[in-house]
């Protein structure tokens, strides 16, 4: 089942305020079997406990998934691999759709281990960094 309305405030789910993705790049496997192929992905928003993400794969709700996120920066790129979530919610974008997708830390060892949470978290301490600086140059523009 598709959600097309947006949620009323009261009715968000998210467990955290989601950062815009523009230097995020991401590539989708979806967990049947031994095998899968791997398949770009546009990330939209991101935490360290979530991802959005716009896509033409069919997906459904709760159906189990396999990323791989990167994040350019400067000083060269993040990439964590595995990193497994749960489709939680659909919404239709054109010729796409929007999957919000939750990650799942008690799918793995990988994905409870430090290393991988800390990785998640660096991604989004950068995003924040990122956009607080573009928040203060547009303030800046606009206020000459």
């Amino acid at each position: 089942m598709v959600n097309t309305a947006s949620p009323a405030p009261s009715q968000e789910r998210r467990r955290g305020r989601r950062y815009p993705a523009a230097k995020l790049h991401a590539r989708l496997r979806v967990k049947k079997g031994l095998f899968g192929d791997w398949v770009d992905v546009t990330p939209r928003d991101y935490n360290r406990l979530g991802i959005a993400i716009d896509t033409d794969q069919p997906l459904s709700a709760d159906q189990s998934i396999m990323l791989q996120i990167t994040l350019s920066v400067d000083m060269g790129d993040i990439v964590i691999d595995k990193v497994e979530g749960m489709i939680r919610n659909a919404q239709p974008k054109g010729s796409c759709t929007r999957y919000g997708v939750e990650f799942d830390f008690d799918a793995s060892r990988h994905m409870r281990s430090e290393d991988t949470q800390k990785q998640l978290a660096k991604i989004e301490e950068i995003l924040v960094r990122s956009e607080s600086l573009t928040q203060r140059m547009t303030d800046q523009t606009m206020g000459r």
